[in-house]
């Protein structure tokens, strides 16, 4: 799973954000047809973990790591 996650990132989104936001970037994404679920919450932790049932697996490290260099 976590390789196909990495390797096809491009299938979907993961949009890290403050919950008052979540309405509008729900809303933005149902008017150009795109699916929206909140499927988590953020920690203090620099960490982005996959939890399915009782396993956590340590997907992301983002004090080591970074998906997107801003230029």
């Amino acid at each position: 799973l976590e390789y196909w996650l990495k390797a096809f990132h491009s299938f979907g989104f993961l949009i890290f954000t403050k919950e008052e936001f979540v309405d509008m970037i729900e809303e933005k994404c149902e008017k150009n047809g795109l699916g929206f679920e909140v499927i988590g919450r953020t920690v203090e932790e620099k960490n982005f973990y996959i939890v399915e049932g009782s396993k956590r697996i340590k997907f992301f490290d983002f004090s080591r790591e970074r998906i997107l260099k801003w230029k």
